[in-house]
């Protein structure tokens, strides 16, 4: 194989999926893909920081954990399903990129798109022997949170193409895994699950295709809003060519105002205020995209002059320290300080991962509803000796 770069993460995910799902084959009699499980290209010398080895241990103990031992187990299981759509949609030919396939109807300078292609790549599928339950996984193995399993579009992807291949499906479960997410701090969940069944499943795959249709339908129409800017490739590369967003930028501007603020702090206009949140979480992570950039920008000529007539520069500091072996910090510390009184002032547990440690140590699940978990290890033994704050999230529909 040649080399690569690395690509700030994609290269950890990518051998942390592999990793896994070889040892669910060798260890668990997971079914790999035709052709077997394809080892990722690696840069020169590339070694798994020792950091985020430990990710490995939890999918094999989750799978090893969630998924009866009688049913069947696949790994990196890839699912491509047509889709018929609602209602024809016809779009020019100059709207499509590469050659356009056989099945579709080309009229003149239009051709019509009456169906789609939607599949998958799941990364641990598993089915009852009946046929009739099944269950997947998805490994998020960064550190930035994506949608929790039941509001996730991914998730529904993932239970319809599961229905659409296995017909005698009658409940379908999803959990999305994301063992870097602190919960503590972010308030994002590391393990979230969905769950189908009867007539949602069934009625879940007219609910893809009709999606599928209203966004070739509405394709020219943009709409800001947190979760579809956090993926939005406009977003990422070009926040500021994007007409929402700078739309949202205008909203802003134009809004904030010393009238208003008195106005927000003596009584509050909901619409206006909730609107206001609504569009400076939506910018958030665009700016921060766009101050990256702006960054490489700096960093290649030195400065940057904004079109109102700011020069922006850069001043370099120190940031933040990653434990780049942790095992040898602790082991150094502990020598040093040589109290549990003066380790205690230094660091900060993470109530999840101790939980991922007990479960590890003990030999034990980390949940079940029967007991004995690493949760019920904490609970009786660790719980005592905290107090747990509460954390508020807006939850935006």
């Amino acid at each position: 194989m040649g080399e690569v770069e690395d690509d700030g993460g994609g290269t950890e995910g990518s051998l942390l999926h592999f990793l896994i799902a070889s040892r669910c084959v060798t260890e668990l009699g997971a079914i790999a893909p035709e052709g077997g499980l394809v080892h990722p290209v690696l840069p020169k010398g590339y070694k798994l920081p020792a950091f985020s080895a430990w990710i490995v241990d939890f999918g094999v103990r989750w799978v090893r954990d969630n998924i009866p031992a009688d049913w069947s187990l696949f790994v990196e299981l890839e699912c491509v399903r047509r889709y018929d759509l609602p209602r024809p949609v016809w779009v020019p030919v100059s709207e499509i990129t590469g050659p356009i396939p056989p099945d579709f109807v080309v009229r003149d300078i239009m051709v019509c798109l009456d169906h789609v292609i939607f599949s998958g790549h799941m990364d641990v599928f598993a089915i009852s022997p009946d046929g009739t339950q099944c269950k997947a996984v998805d490994w998020k193995t960064g550190p930035i949170g994506a949608d929790a399993a039941d509001e996730n579009w991914q998730a529904a992807t993932y239970l319809g193409l599961g229905k659409a291949e296995w017909a005698t499906l009658l409940s379908s479960e999803f959990t999305l895994a994301q063992p870097m997410i602190d919960e503590e701090s972010t308030g994002i969940d590391r393990l979230s699950t969905v769950e189908m069944s009867g007539d949602k499943l069934d009625a879940l795959n007219r609910l893809l295709a009709e999606q599928a249709c209203l966004a070739l339908e509405n394709r020219y129409q943009t709409d800001s809003g947190p979760k579809q800017c956090r993926w939005c490739p406009v977003g990422k590369l070009k926040p500021y060519a994007c007409p929402s967003l700078r739309a949202e930028k205008d909203f802003m501007k134009a809004q904030l105002t010393a009238d208003l603020l008195a106005q927000l702090k003596d009584k509050p206009n909901d619409g206006l205020l909730a609107d206001f949140v609504i569009s400076g979480r939506t910018l958030a992570a665009p700016v921060k995209a766009a101050t990256e950039m702006i960054h490489e920008r700096i960093a290649l000529q030195g400065y940057v002059d904004s079109a109102s007539g700011h020069r922006l520069t850069a001043k370099t500091k120190a940031g933040a320290y990653t434990l780049t072996d942790p095992a040898a910090f602790m082991a150094k510390a502990r020598a040093d300080l040589g109290t549990d009184e003066r380790m205690a002032v230094c660091f900060k547990p993470s109530m999840d991962k101790l939980k991922d440690q007990i479960a590890a140590a003990r030999g034990i699940k980390r949940t079940s509803v029967k007991g004995g978990s690493a949760e019920d290890v904490f609970d009786a033994e660790y719980r005592p000796m905290t107090e747990q704050g509460a954390s508020k999230d807006l939850v935006i529909t």
